[in-house]
């Protein structure tokens, strides 16, 4: 996104580039309907859903999110 006007892309879109958004199953902070939502804009966004709450880095699902960026980091590499 560096480079990007504030305005390019528009708020409600996400650019056309590999995301990986990670959400605790108890987070109460981003409700995952609404993290579910911005996945419909970005077309090649994944989602997982890992054990835990809003601080996904360093709560009881750490170990799952470290798991699954190194796997998506995998990815893009074979890609």
């Amino acid at each position: 996104m560096a480079g990007l006007l504030v305005e390019e892309p528009s708020p409600r879109a996400l650019p056309d580039l590999p995301i990986l958004l990670l959400h605790g199953t108890d987070d109460e902070i981003s409700p995952l309907p609404l993290v579910r939502m911005t996945t419909r804009t970005a077309p090649r966004a994944e989602l997982d859903v890992v054990p835990g709450g809003h601080d996904v880095l360093t709560g009881t699902g750490r170990r799952c999110v470290a798991a699954r960026t190194v796997l998506f980091l995998e990815s893009l590499l074979d890609a």
